[in-house]
This record gives C-alpha cells, sequence and structure tokens, in this order.
C-alpha cells in the first residue's frame, strides 16, 4: 500500500509546487532546443549536399526503369464490357470507343486504345483514372437510356 504524506505547513506545500512547476518547465525548455537544435543541424547537413555541385548524385533507383511524369497518370488495366466489338477486331489492334446518344449524337469516348486482352464478356485497355471516369459515366447514362449505343471501331 501506498502512504499519503500530509504537509501540514501551507509555506512547504507551495515551495513543493513551486520546485515541480521549475522541474517541468526546464524539462520542456530542454525539450524544445534539442528540436531546434536538430533542425539547424538537418538544415546545415542539406545544405551541405546542395552545394556539393562536383559530385553527381548517385540514385538508388536503376536507369533502365522509367520514371512516371507528373503531368503522365498511371495507366491500368480494366475490363470494358457492355461495348460492341465487331468480329474483325483482334487483340493488339488499336480502336476508338465511340457513343450514340439520345439526341443522335455520334462522340469518341476513348480514342487510339491498344486491346490487351479479349474474352466473351469484354475485351481489356490499359486507362488512365480520367478514361476510367468518363467510362464510368458512360456506363451509367446507358443504363438510364442517355447513350443509346456504344461500339468500337478499329483504327488502321
Amino acid at each position: 500500500m501506498y502512504k499519503i504524506k500530509y504537509v501540514k505547513n501551507r509555506f512547504a506545500v507551495l515551495l513543493n509546487t513551486l520546485i515541480f512547476a521549475l522541474f517541468f518547465a526546464a524539462g520542456a525548455v530542454t525539450v524544445l532546443v534539442a528540436e531546434r537544435v536538430n533542425t539547424v543541424r538537418a538544415a546545415e547537413g542539406s545544405a551541405e549536399v546542395v552545394s556539393a555541385e562536383d559530385e553527381p548524385i548517385s540514385a538508388d533507383i536503376p536507369e533502365d526503369i522509367p520514371l512516371p511524369s507528373p503531368e503522365v497518370s498511371v495507366l491500368r488495366e480494366v475490363q470494358i464490357e457492355g461495348i460492341e466489338l465487331p468480329n474483325y477486331i483482334s487483340e493488339g489492334d488499336t480502336i476508338d470507343v465511340r457513343v450514340v446518344n439520345r439526341d443522335g449524337c455520334d462522340e469518341k469516348l476513348l480514342a487510339e486504345k491498344r486491346i490487351t486482352g479479349l474474352d466473351r464478356t469484354g475485351f481489356l485497355l490499359l486507362v488512365a483514372e480520367d478514361e476510367l471516369g468518363i467510362i464510368t459515366k458512360a456506363r451509367i447514362e446507358m443504363e438510364e437510356g442517355g447513350i443509346i449505343r456504344a461500339y468500337a471501331v478499329r483504327i488502321p
């Protein structure tokens, strides 16, 4: 069991509280100073790396792996269903995906996409994230009746 020591002298209680507060403040100041020192050291270290122009920067990434640029989004392979595909189109062909709206307008949905795979239910295409959004919106419009027909055309 713990014993609780009661101090009858109010001056002693005030003095103990003051000592505790001083130790707490000293610890907080020590942490802030250490954080500031680490920040300054890190800035000095990065300045040395930047100023070293004579030595080439060695990267851990092999040179044969292409890095995506910020303008180009990452492609993903997606199964496309519900689009009419003529019999003469095969795997490896380049196609345009077109739609016919309710008002009769014929519009290009996707341009110059290479078919990476075929099966009975649809085909596989490499598409970017924004193109995937376009395809999804078109599928929703087809279900609602805004698009009458979606079809693929081979590009020679």
